[in-house]
């Protein structure tokens, strides 16, 4: 929405500073927005040459052959071909079965250290609009002085320069489709992308090497839980160690666990 001028006739000097800032955020959120969206579109657009350049060099090479070749008597399908190359329409029956199909299960993309950095910037651009949209409401509001414009300015600008501890937080209300689509085009999922850095990049996760009391405790608790409900685990184990983290030790720390599935409820 564009936002036009301020009328300043018959209004303090203090007033029209106060309407010329708040103009002034109007038009800054509206840049960003713009900026960011101007940003996505080249990172799609680098994402597609790319994608076009891998595709150009494994472009398969069919060798060339004569159009006799086609008329030869065949024994592989399709069986029903006529002097066009043209097969019949599917009957009903293939049409149904069609339908009926099996759910194909794809083997989840592989998660690559440029993913990872990715994640991150996006997990804390929407931290940080996240802490910040409250005090940007409070600037926009009609009762607010200019000193506190200032005080609330500053305060953004404190929240752009907090460490990564305090803006890499893991927070199930952050909006992990708009990070998916963002940051991988949504070549990972939003569910991929919450697991990922729930239990691999949040800074709360203790990535040490694991300590034989330690390891001793999991396997308590693991007999404790019969091998279940690795989430309540993990929180009582109290080491910043993920439900992930716990089941792997596990498994590879104890010969109770032989078998190759294990289920994460």
């Amino acid at each position: 929405m564009e936002v036009g001028y301020p009328n300043t006739r018959g209004i303090s000097v203090l007033e029209q500073l106060k309407l010329c800032l708040s103009h002034n955020i109007q038009l800054q959120a509206q840049l960003e927005a713009f900026l960011k969206q101007l940003d996505q579109a080249l990172k799609r657009n680098a994402d597609e040459q790319a994608k076009a350049e891998i595709l150009s060099k494994n472009q398969i090479r069919y060798p060339k052959c004569s159009i006799m070749s086609f008329m030869k008597p065949r024994a592989k399908t399709p069986y029903f071909v006529d002097m066009n190359l043209k097969c019949p329409p599917r009957n009903k029956d293939a049409e149904e079965m069609k339908d009926k199909l099996s759910e194909v299960f794809i083997n989840p993309t592989i998660w690559l250290k440029n993913d990872d950095k990715k994640l991150i910037v996006g997990v804390r651009q929407k931290n940080l609009e996240r802490l910040s949209r409250p005090i940007q409401q409070r600037m926009l509001l009609s009762d607010v002085t200019i000193d506190e414009l200032k005080e609330l300015q500053a305060q953004i600008t404190e929240l752009k320069t907090k460490n990564a501890h305090q803006l890499l937080v893991h927070s199930d209300d952050l909006d992990w489709n708009t990070i998916a689509y963002e940051q991988f085009n949504s070549e990972h999922s939003a569910y991929d992308c919450y697991l990922r850095y729930k239990h691999f990049l949040q800074a709360s996760v203790n990535h040490k090497e694991w300590m034989p009391n330690e390891v001793w405790r999991l396997n308590e608790l693991a007999k404790k839980y019969d091998g279940y409900n690795w989430e309540a685990i993990a929180t009582e184990l109290n080491t910043g160690r993920t439900a992930v983290q716990c089941l792997r030790c596990y498994k590879t720390s104890s010969h109770l666990l032989s078998k190759k599935y294990v289920t994460f409820h």
